[in-house]
């Protein structure tokens, strides 16, 4: 038992030293670039790739009255401030689901549910690369159902960039058996394919 003690506290030995040897040749050296300002009610929620050099954030701004939707824009190479945009998002039954880069241009989505009408509304707003937001929200899709929780949506985009896909898993109603449904949206042309 004591021989085996030994050669387990050599063997440990062993692997220590070579890897205190091993981290002394792999230094690296860390350069922090400069802040990107995340005030704590100015909360950067996502970080997005978009064409080649640069990249968007999508901030959450909870000061003073409501809440706020930026789009900010970031040089990638410089990590400087292109532009910052204010999307306006209804606030009554409403909620952000994703935001995206696709065709050129960023997709906030967000849903809405009119309970009157029991109708659940997938809807998008839009920043171009150039920082022209639309200028008014644009329905994508709407399912009828009796109850916001009866409706769920998975977003995606292709590799490419330039589609989004919408899985919709909806019920009309408590009763009701679940149905799943697919929609394929064209970014550029904003169309349903």
């Amino acid at each position: 038992f004591n021989q085996n003690n030994f050669q387990m506290k050599k063997h440990l030995l062993t692997l220590v030293s070579g890897l205190f040897v091993i981290s002394s040749f792999a230094q690296v050296k860390i350069t922090e670039g400069p802040e990107l300002n995340n005030d704590k009610d100015n909360k950067m929620n996502r970080m997005i790739q978009g064409e080649e050099g640069f990249f968007y954030a999508y901030r959450i701004r909870t000061k003073g009255k409501g809440t706020s939707y930026l789009v900010e824009k970031f040089d990638a190479s410089k990590l400087t401030t292109v532009f910052s945009k204010e999307v306006e998002i209804p606030e009554d039954r409403t909620k952000v689901l994703d935001v995206r880069f696709a065709g050129g241009k960023i997709f906030v989505l967000y849903r809405t549910y009119d309970k009157e009408k029991e109708i659940m509304s997938l809807n998008y707003r839009t920043v171009s690369a150039a920082g022209v937001v639309s200028a008014s929200g644009t329905e994508l899709l709407s399912r009828k159902t009796d109850h916001y929780e009866f409706i769920d949506f998975t977003i995606t985009d292709n590799q490419s960039k330039t589609k989004i896909a919408v899985k919709t898993t909806y019920k009309p109603n408590k009763e009701a058996q679940y149905k799943t449904d697919f929609v394929l949206f064209d970014a550029a042309s904003q169309k349903t394919v």
